[in-house]
């Protein structure tokens, strides 16, 4: 679901980059989430992918516009205080404004039933998450102090 979303969102900005006079990109699918609008944002004058990827990229979004197994709607979750629908990743509700400090490991909302933290710098980060990282990394991803799994 996500791929197909962030994917299409890179080949709009990947249009838009390569011919800005012509470039309509469609922010209402982002509109509720706390992802910046690229009309808020200057895009590069060059793409850092070279354009063969990007048209690997465009099949497979492509293919998966055609594919009725593929949801094409954003992963959501009720907000913790007033409970409406809100995207995954959102760290601030855009009803009522109830904020989420960010995992440490990917950026998502640390949740509190899944509230992990680092025994030296105590930055937060969701139990499932950290523990991947920590099994590999054995630190902490933010201070680099060692750390064990915490279940």
């Amino acid at each position: 679901n996500m791929s197909f979303f962030f994917l299409n969102r890179f080949l709009d900005i990947a249009d838009a980059i390569e011919d800005p006079e012509n470039a309509a990109i469609d922010n209402t699918d982002f509109m509720d989430t706390d992802i910046p609008s690229p009309y808020d944002l200057d895009l590069p004058e060059t793409s850092a992918i070279q354009g063969s990827q990007v048209e690997e990229i465009r099949d497979w979004v492509l293919g998966w516009s055609m594919d009725q197994s593929v949801q094409q709607k954003m992963d959501m979750r009720q907000c913790d205080k007033c409970g409406v629908q809100v995207y995954t990743g959102t760290l601030s509700c855009p009803s009522c404004k109830h904020s989420h400090e960010p995992c440490a490991v990917t950026g998502f909302p640390v949740l509190k039933k899944s509230r992990v933290e680092c025994t030296v710098c105590h930055t937060a980060g969701n139990r499932d998450d950290w523990n991947i990282w920590v099994q590999s990394i054995k630190e902490c991803p933010w201070c680099t102090a060692p750390q064990n799994a915490q279940y």
